[in-house]
């Protein structure tokens, strides 16, 4: 039973939040702007966002496998203060036209969309706040 368990939980993913927190450089309205800057920067086309105060990417396809496709869409709100989140939505979409929700960030999709999000922010003067288990390792690398 123990055997088990133990391939059981080597075969998990790595579950990674849908989200980054980033502290802005400006005052909230000035820093959605600097976000819709480091989006397009990083090659986002922005959609209508749902309400006033936030931005929204058209989805982008990032992997294709046999049954299905991946796709991404991201968001950027602020949260008050100096903080803005930056929300993943990633999403399958089914060769029978059916789709489903991904409640995390697969590896692939975490490797070709976040560096050049992540880069592009910064270049606006964003840092990345880290949280969890990349504060973690941040500090035990000693490259926080």
């Amino acid at each position: 039973m123990l055997c088990l368990l133990l391939l059981a939980t080597g075969c998990t993913p790595r579950l990674a939040p849908l989200y980054h927190d980033f502290t802005a450089p400006m005052p909230d309205s000035v820093s959605l702007e600097a976000a819709r800057r480091a989006l397009m920067d990083a090659g986002w086309q922005l959609a209508e966002a749902p309400a006033s105060g936030t931005l929204t990417t058209t989805p982008r396809r990032l992997q294709s496998w046999g049954i299905y496709q991946v796709y991404l869409s991201v968001e950027v709100l602020p949260l008050g203060g100096p903080y803005v989140r930056v929300l993943f939505h990633p999403y399958r979409k089914y060769l029978t036209g059916g789709r489903g929700k991904i409640p995390y960030l697969p590896a692939g999709v975490r490797r070709t969309a976040l560096p050049p999000i992540q880069e592009a922010f910064e270049a606006e003067g964003f840092h990345v706040v880290l949280s969890g288990e990349r504060a973690y390792r941040a500090a035990r690398n000693g490259t926080e």
